[in-house]
Order: structure tokens, then C-alpha cells, then sequence
């Protein structure tokens, strides 16, 4: 499964861009949603999410991903307040997951969410983006405030984080922080996590946090997800699977001492969500958002997507903020979710990943031998699919599997059987394949295997088959062989790592 391309909405009666004009964007399947009137705190309702569901059941989106159920400060504080409100957050857990919300996004930035100075400033080419100027950004945060209230003001529009409820407090937010260092901020993030993991885990949900925009501290207030360092610090803190990340290429790419490429290569099992956004640097601090075409920006898009492809991300997905186009401007268009670029950037990011997916099959067919070998105790004439129960989805399908080398399958075609030998038997083993030979190796945890038993190895053609691993192949339908070898399991004992339970076992029938 590739990755799952996803397009952030704002709702009904909040986003100038409607669900029809996202379904003309090839490629989207899902849509990252939010009850946007919910302050953090408060427990989404089953009725409430009901409703979106069936707005977006109707033109075929699923609604796995949500960004964000926002944190409330008492939580970030360490407020004696905040175990009420962790109570909450559990209850939007459990009612989300009642319609099949995999992915929540969220972020523990204090007082604000994403910062900017400018929210349409001029790109150069006829187009605007957000922008952000250092100098703005520095001991006065109420210029900066203003600058964004007023304009949610002028033009009805709010953003997530900037509640003009919480705003209003802005002197008293700022008050409440005071004494809230990076070490206390991270105490209580672990307080948070470890509160809700059970429910996570209950209602299969994984929590992604986002990354801090910017990356570093704002304001004399603490950032923690800023880099390499703390994402590897944050997901040992509280190692669990359903603790992930929302990884944004674009709030770590503000500082161009990150690679991004390099982080997801690390962490990509625990990355739920994906954000691909470009940034611009300047000499002086600044930097402007940009396209998502990497020569556009400063953050190695291609690079960036090379990695989550090579690491076979099957994740969500989706264009970050981008430019505002042609119409688009004050008053049209939520700063930062235009329609064009961002489905623009759609375009681009799938055409790469068709490229590497492309290249990737070239280079598998070209790899591909003429003959190829599969493992069996059973002597049958035709090899037919039979349905698989891997570790992972590749290990698991309904197909004929193969391996490229004859050793490669000895494993498989041992006649290891159950113990007692009926249906209700156990068996366990596993294998060691070597790519390269020597001989592969069989560990036999439970079961039994006759010394003076056989088992059967078929060669057969290629051409129906197609490459999952290093050394494995599949092919969905029935192959004749074209040669039958027939093995001796004395031959190959000496390759059987045998458990102390299976070594009583094998005393017991063979000693």
C-alpha cells in the first residue's frame, strides 16, 4: 500500500473550498478534519462528529486523520486542573475512534500555535505566502497578536490555536507560563502521554505530535520538538507504538541546520502523518514559505520524499501550507490552505512517487532471474497460492511464494509438523535466510521433524512472479514447476537450530 494522500478542510461554513472541489484532485482519499468551534478542553460530542462523517461519506473520503484536538494550557502548566482535562481528552479518544479516526494531531506549543509576521506576503511572482520576519518575532508579542486577531476579525475567520477566547487573556496566558521551563514543559507532556496511552491503545489510536513552528523558542517561551535530538528524546520519554509523530518537514526546515530526510529515514515507523511543506531562508533569519517543487525552497522535497518511499511509508499524508494563487487573497482564502498550490503540490508529490515507484519496478525486473525456487513438505504437481500468515502485510498475502536461491527455501520445504501431530497441533519455527550463501538457517521452536523425512523443492519460471524483499518473491496464481527436487532432511539437520522444548520432543520420537 502506498502512502494515503490527504487534504486538510475546514469544515462547512469555515472553508471557502468545498468538499467537490477537493474530489477533483486526483489521488485524495481522505480528508483531515476538525470540529474547529471545540476550545481544547472540551469533549467532542458523537453527534458532532456524526455529522461530518456523513458530509464527507458522500463524496467518498474517510475521516482517519484528525488535526488537531488541541491541548488545553492546564495540561501544558501542570495545573492541579489538569487531570479534568486529560478525562476529556479520553473521552474525544473514545468517541473519535467509534467512527474510525486512526491518527489524532496535535501539538504542546504554549500560547501560540504557528507563528508568522506576515500572513500574504508578496513571493515575487504575482503570488503570496506566509512569511516570517525575525526581528518582528522577538520580546513584544502583543504587535504580533494584533496583526493576526485583527485580521480574523476583519474577515471572520479564525485559526486553530489562536481562539480569540484565549487570546483575549493573552497578559494572563503569559503569566500562567511563567516558571514553565523546557524541563517542566517536558514533565508534563510525559504526564499527558502516559495518562492517555491506555486509551490509545484501547481504541486503536495513534497520538502524532507536530513539530514546533518555528523551531525554537518564542517570546521566552519554551519549543520542544525542534529537532533530531528532542524527537529522539520524545519518543524514548514515552516509548510506545501509539505515541507517533506528525512529521513536518516545513516547521523543521525553518531551520536549515535540520535534515529532514535523515529524521524520517530514522523514525519512520513512528511517523503516523506526514506534512510536506517548502520553506525560502534568507541570511537575516527570515524565510518565506514556498512550493512544493524542491528547487523552489530550501528543504530537499525530493529528498524528503526519496526517504519516506525507500522506508515504504503507507502513512497519511499531506500538501502543508502553500502559496495563494490567483484569486486567491485577504478575505478569499484561509492564509497558508489556498486550493491550487496545495493541490499543486498534490500533483507534484505523486508524480515523484510514481517516478521512485517507476524506478523501483525497473530495477526489480531487471533483477528478476529466469528460474526461481519454492519450499514445500508436500509433493504436489502444480504449485498453487495458498494464503500466508506473515509478520507484515507482504508476508501475509494469498500468493505462491519463492525465493531466488535454492538454499533460500530449504527452510520452508523441511516437513516440520505439529506436536502431537494432528490439527490441533502446535508448530513454531522460523527462518534465517541467508541472501548470500552458506546455508540459511531453521529454528525450531516447537514441533517435531523426522530425521529420516523428505521434502520438496520446486523449480519454476519468473514470469508471473514480482519481488518483495531482498530475497523473496510472490506470484498470484498457480505455476507448474519444471523440476522437482526431492531433499533429505539428514542433509540438512545440521542447519536446524533446535529450542530446548523441541529438543525434548525430538528425544522423545527419535532418540
Amino acid at each position: 500500500m502506498p502512502m494515503q494522500m490527504t487534504f486538510r478542510w475546514y469544515g462547512e461554513g469555515n472553508d471557502r473550498i468545498s468538499l467537490s472541489d477537493i474530489k477533483q484532485i486526483p489521488g485524495v482519499t481522505g480528508i483531515v478534519w476538525a470540529l474547529h468551534h471545540k476550545m481544547p478542553g472540551e469533549i467532542w460530542e458523537e453527534s458532532e462528529i456524526a455529522e461530518v462523517k456523513r458530509q464527507l461519506d458522500e463524496y467518498g473520503f474517510n475521516m482517519d486523520v484528525v488535526e488537531s484536538v488541541n491541548v488545553h494550557d492546564d495540561i501544558k502548566i501542570g495545573l492541579p486542573t489538569r487531570d479534568k482535562y486529560i478525562e476529556n481528552y479520553k473521552q474525544c479518544i473514545r468517541n473519535l475512534s467509534k467512527f474510525g479516526v486512526k491518527v489524532i494531531c496535535y501539538n504542546f506549543m504554549p500560547i501560540f500555535d504557528w507563528t508568522r509576521s506576515n500572513l500574504f506576503h508578496p513571493v515575487g511572482d504575482g503570488s503570496t505566502a506566509l512569511f516570517y520576519e525575525k526581528n518582528m518575532i522577538q520580546d513584544d508579542y502583543n504587535a504580533m497578536a494584533k496583526y493576526i486577531l485583527d485580521f480574523t476579525e476583519k474577515y471572520h475567520m479564525s485559526f486553530p490555536g489562536w481562539e480569540p477566547e484565549r487570546m483575549a487573556k493573552l497578559d494572563e496566558l503569559f503569566r500562567a507560563y511563567e516558571g514553565i521551563d523546557h524541563e517542566k514543559l517536558w514533565a508534563n507532556l510525559k504526564y499527558f502521554l502516559e495518562a492517555i496511552m491506555p486509551t490509545c491503545e484501547e481504541c486503536g489510536i495513534k497520538m502524532a505530535i507536530h513539530m514546533d513552528d518555528p523551531p525554537w523558542d518564542i517570546f521566552g517561551l519554551p519549543r520542544l520538538l525542534v529537532d533530531e535530538a528532542s524527537i529522539d528524546r520524545f519518543l524514548k520519554m514515552v516509548d510506545h507504538p501509539c505515541n507517533c509523530l506528525t512529521l513536518c518537514s516545513g516547521s523543521l526546515g525553518a531551520n536549515p541546520d535540520n535534515n529532514v530526510a535523515a529524521i524520517v529515514r530514522k523514525h519512520c515507523d513512528r511517523i503516523a502523518f506526514a506534512h510536506i511543506r517548502n520553506v525560502k531562508h534568507f541570511e537575516n533569519g527570515d524565510f518565506s514559505e514556498a512550493s512544493h517543487r524542491d528547487c523552489d525552497g530550501d528543504t530537499h522535497i525530493l529528498d524528503i520524499l526519496k526517504a519516506y518511499h525507500d522506508c515504504g511509508f503507507e502513512g497519511y499524508i499531506r500538501p502543508d501550507h502553500g502559496r495563494h494563487l490567483w484569486s486567491e487573497g485577504p478575505g478569499t482564502v484561509r492564509p497558508g490552505y489556498g486550493l491550487y498550490d496545495r493541490a499543486m503540490g498534490i500533483m507534484y508529490m505523486l508524480g515523484v512517487w510514481d517516478m521512485l515507484d517507476k524506478l523501483e519496478g525497473n530495477k526489480m525486473e531487471s533483477s528478476k532471474p529466469e528460474f526461481l525456487y519454492h519450499g514445500s513438505p508436500y509433493l504436489f504437481d502444480i504449485v498453487e497460492p495458498q494464503q500466508a500468515c506473515g509478520a507484515n502485510p507482504q508476508e501475509s498475502q494469498k500468493a505462491i511464494y519463492a525465493g531466488t536461491n535454492f538454499e533460500h527455501v530449504i527452510p520452508f520445504a523441511l516437513p516440520i509438523r505439529w506436536y502431537p501431530d494432528n490439527p490441533s497441533g502446535k508448530r513454531d519455527f522460523t527462518c534465517e535466510i541467508c541472501i548470500q550463501p552458506p546455508q540459511s538457517k531453521t529454528f525450531l521452536n516447537y514441533g517435531s521433524l523426522d530425521p529420516n523425512g523428505v521434502g520438496y523443492v520446486y523449480k519454476i519460471r519468473s514470469d508471473s512472479f514480482t519481488k518483495v524483499d531482498d530475497w523473496q518473491w510472490v506470484s498470484p496464481i498457480a505455476v507448474v514447476p519444471t523440476e522437482i527436487i526431492k531433499i533429505k532432511v539428514s542433509d540438512y539437520i545440521n542447519t536446524v537450530v533446535f529450542s530446548e522444548e523441541a529438543k525434548e520432543i525430538h528425544k522423545k520420537l527419535y532418540s
